[in-house]
């Protein structure tokens, strides 16, 4: 394994455990095998270590999101089923990803910005295939609402995470979610 990985795999147990703010480069180079200074001839900073844990995490889901069906509800469960996946097979990443992402600085967070917009983009127009009848805020509200439940997965019990039917059962949640009321 390379160093910066071994540096970023250090750094992202840490950051889970105790926060972005809990940790400093002394403690991610002892976790990594090396000395804090050693660090910096892989990054520069521990806001650029922090970027690019995140920016490893939407890599993971991006990978996931893959061209989607035609039919809008089939599209819209397949993109359960990546969020899904994701959350539980790259835990740690999305838990930084949720958790910590906000503390990134300019220019990552700018960049981290517009991944979450085209993301939320992307759900909404989703929502708004499958509900076309949907005002504009309550396509915003549905994705957003969609958006959260499905990335709190990283955060669930190892028990619940592991359901053999949870895509089956989230895809469900957000169709009856979407469905218009009797």
């Amino acid at each position: 394994m390379h160093r910066s990985e071994l540096i970023l795999d250090a750094a992202a147990r840490l950051f889970r455990e105790r926060g972005f703010h809990g940790v400093g480069t002394a403690e991610i180079g002892r976790e990594a095998g090396i000395s804090g200074p050693a660090i910096y001839r892989h990054f520069s900073s521990k806001d650029e270590i922090l970027a690019a844990l995140v920016e490893r995490a939407v890599a993971g889901l991006l990978l996931r999101m893959r061209v989607p069906p035609d039919d809008p509800w089939e599209r819209l469960d397949a993109m359960v089923e990546a969020m899904v996946g994701w959350a539980g097979a790259e835990r740690e990443g999305v838990l930084i990803y949720v958790r910590e992402g906000r503390f990134l600085v300019d220019p990552w967070r700018a960049s981290l910005r517009r991944f979450v917009a085209g993301h939320l983009r992307t759900w909404e127009e989703a929502v708004a295939a499958c509900r076309p009848d949907l005002a504009p805020a309550d396509v915003t509200s549905s994705a957003w609402a969609i958006n959260e439940m499905l990335l709190s997965i990283a955060g669930w019990s190892h028990a619940a995470r592991e359901h053999p039917g949870l895509v089956a059962l989230m895809q469900g949640l957000v169709r009856d979610g979407l469905r218009p009321a009797a």
